[in-house]
């Protein structure tokens, strides 16, 4: 399994919203490949919005980490903003710490 990731959390919901779409998006083109992904911003994103959770890597840190210990390697979808996001180098320390392959991809 492929964990996708992608930096989300912004101060605008659009740029959220924005995120979201393009790491959807990218999901979707790597399931059409047939390659088993999963990302933690398409399975929470709605979730989160119908539900009034918060949207802090804080929050989510634990869901995303228990997946990530099931991935075989980790892609990272460069979008804007990837190398200031505080879940996106969370995951990223995980991945060196634990051996998991890390992919960088332009959106």
């Amino acid at each position: 399994m492929i964990y996708l990731a992608s930096p989300y959390s912004h101060t605008d919901p659009n740029i959220m919203q924005q995120r979201f779409e393009a790491v959807e998006a990218k999901a979707a083109e790597l399931m059409k490949e047939g390659v088993p992904a999963y990302s933690p911003i398409v399975h929470g994103h709605a979730m989160a919005q119908k539900h009034d959770l918060p949207t802090d890597f804080a929050f989510w840190q634990n869901h995303c980490i228990s997946m990530l210990k099931k991935a075989d390697s980790m892609i990272v979808l460069a979008l804007d903003g990837w190398d200031k996001s505080i879940g996106v180098m969370a995951e990223i320390k995980f991945c060196h710490a634990n051996a998991i392959d890390v992919i960088f991809v332009n959106a």
